[in-house]
């Protein structure tokens, strides 16, 4: 008997053993289906992906339309006649960069200049007349003053003497107080070139700004021009210095500066 009964306990100790295991499985599943299930809801959600997260990109400012670099409306960058390293500059499609050197219209006029002897070919200049007006011609700069009058210009050689209204400049006298006359004044020139691509450079509107005494703010390319110390000499401007082509021009308003294409009185 003691052989059966000894079976007899090994096998409840079995069952007993077995039971034991069920139940050990049983609360394991029991324990680990909440944890799985508030693992699952913990679990962060997808993220939009940062291309649709992200504000969307600002307009483009008018500042950035595309300006023709090569020929523009069949004249080439040379132009026809006149001074081809002078037409080369006054019709620069570059943007400036960002790093701009402030200007006041007196302290462009205290800018040296070349010797009126030194005659308007700029290939027939002394090589240090050449490199420093070079050397100047590579700043880009922003004036801050006041239109005080607006000339839509005629032909002239760096526009391949077209008589088309669209191919002449716009040129800008400026000045540090809004009623400067032209003898104290700088010359400023928007360039076909740059007012294709913003037509609201016309002379009209820049004369407005001028009959109105609006602060402007005038960005471009340091040039020399040459071309016209006859002007000089009848005081119709302070310096052959110039801002030449103009690429930018804003307006002063109550909520900052605005491009002018953008401008309403």
């Amino acid at each position: 008997m003691l052989r059966g009964e000894t079976r007899v306990r090994s096998c409840k100790h079995q069952t007993v053993a077995v039971g034991a295991v069920a139940a050990s499985l049983l609360w394991l599943v029991l324990c680990l289906i909440p944890a799985a299930t508030s693992t699952a809801s913990a679990q962060p959600q997808a993220q939009p992906s940062p291309q649709s997260s992200a504000q969307p990109s600002p307009q483009p400012s008018a500042q950035l339309s595309s300006v023709a670099g090569a020929d523009f409306d069949g004249c080439p960058v040379t132009g026809i006649g006149g001074d081809p390293a002078l037409n080369t500059q006054k019709n620069r499609s570059a943007t400036p960069p960002a790093d701009l050197v402030p200007y006041t219209t007196t302290q462009l006029a205290q800018l040296p200049p070349v010797d009126a002897a030194e005659g308007v070919t700029r290939s027939a200049w002394p090589a240090s007349d050449q490199s420093a007006v070079a050397g100047r011609e590579q700043q880009a700069v922003v004036l801050t003053v006041y239109v005080v009058r607006a000339i839509a210009e005629g032909k002239e050689a760096c526009n391949c003497d077209s008589l088309n209204p669209n191919d002449h400049d716009v040129h800008l006298y400026v000045g540090d107080i809004p009623d400067d006359t032209p003898a104290n004044a700088a010359i400023v020139e928007v360039t076909p070139r740059w007012r294709a691509a913003y037509p609201s450079w016309n002379a009209q509107n820049l004369q407005k700004l001028a009959d109105s005494g609006t602060q402007v703010r005038i960005t471009g390319w340091l040039m020399y021009d040459q071309e016209h110390w006859d002007m000089i000499a009848k005081h119709e401007r302070a310096t052959l210095w110039e801002v030449h082509p103009v690429t930018s021009i804003q307006v002063e308003t109550s909520q900052g500066w605005v491009d002018l294409a953008n401008y309403t009185p």
